[in-house]
């Protein structure tokens, strides 16, 4: 409780604390919103000198309500129509920057917008490649080879040689994951993380599972061999198509990036991106996540920002076609006929 920290301020085991919370930026008759007001209100009713200092909420070129939507009173008071839409003046950023609050930012780069995952990053676009050409007989063959494997697990199954070794049929049917996912696997870093942590482990579980049962013959072997080519393959070619489609979607988003001078000079839309976001009148600092060492480079090759009326005037155009381009769909894979 906002007590209890007071406390703890008055032992000297912390100087400060906050708050950090998606629904900050919600309009003000959400049920799930969060009033920042009403949080430096109560702050301020324990104690009129209190530590309440930091505020965190999400924030991107995409999601830029912390700074747009006006959800709180300008007027902090303790009536209860204090976040009465008809009242509200300010934005949660520009709310924590009325009060002295110092704000964080996060998720900069990973839009989570209309329920839908983008990344803001640069991708290969591919240019050259037919992705349905390519796609299309890999991923018909990959099916074909699980349709083998269904058949050779029901017969095993009927001769009663079935043993807790052989792998189930669906440890075996990442080809039809793939064509029936597609509308939820829309974006290349998304689907590396699947690929890493899920499929990829999962795969040589049941391959380690099979070729080490009885049932392991020189055909098994063999089909083995193919599927794991072939899915390889698969996943190879489906990152790409992927990529090609991140690119593309977010081409409009750094046309309206690269109108500015000083943004063209970064070579990745995610530079371009954290300079601007960066660049808001009232945010204190954004929030990187920097999982691998080529994020650190990245970042840290940000050695300017924009001004804050061109920055304000940029967010506002991206905001004109954000919809469009989230609602942009890739050509579904599929096998051929």
């Amino acid at each position: 409780s906002t007590g209890h920290l007071e406390q703890e301020v008055q032992r000297g085991r912390i100087r400060y604390y906050g708050v950090s919370s998606n629904n900050f930026v919600k309009s003000s008759d959400s049920a799930q919103f969060v009033s920042l007001e009403k949080l430096i209100q109560i702050a301020n009713s324990i104690n009129t000198r209190n530590s309440f200092g930091v505020v965190q909420f999400p924030l991107n070129i995409f999601e830029s309500e912390a700074f747009f939507e006006k959800n709180n009173n300008e007027n902090n008071n303790n009536n209860n129509n204090n976040n009465n839409n008809n009242n509200n003046s300010l934005s949660v950023l520009e709310t924590a920057h009325k009060h002295g609050l110092y704000s964080l930012s996060n998720r900069p780069l990973n839009v989570l917008y209309k329920n839908q995952f983008l990344r803001l990053a640069s991708f290969d676009p591919h240019q050259g490649k037919d992705f349905v050409e390519t796609v299309q007989p890999i991923i018909s063959s990959v099916i074909s080879l699980e349709k083998q494997y269904q058949e050779f697990y029901t017969a095993q199954s009927r001769a009663n040689k079935i043993s807790g070794q052989i792998p189930r049929i669906e440890e075996f049917c990442w080809g039809q994951y793939i064509v029936h996912n597609q509308s939820q696997l829309i974006s290349p870093v998304q689907f590396e993380n699947i690929l890493k942590t899920v499929i990829i482990p999962a795969l040589e579980q049941s391959f380690q599972n099979l070729l080490t049962s009885t049932v392991a013959d020189s055909e098994i072997r063999k089909w083995a061999l193919q599927y794991r080519f072939l899915t390889k393959r698969l996943f190879e070619v489906f990152t790409w198509t992927l990529e090609h489609q991140a690119h593309h979607q977010l081409s409009p988003v750094e046309q309206i990036l690269n109108s500015s001078a000083e943004l063209r000079e970064y070579s990745t839309v995610s530079q371009k991106a954290l300079a601007l976001t960066a660049s808001l009148p009232g945010l204190d600092c954004v929030l990187v996540g920097m999982r691998q060492r080529g994020y650190v480079s990245e970042v840290m090759s940000i050695d300017k920002l924009i001004d804050e009326a061109t920055a304000v005037k940029l967010f506002h155009q991206i905001r004109e076609i954000r919809d469009s381009v989230i609602d942009e769909t890739a050509p579904k894979v599929k096998p051929k006929k």
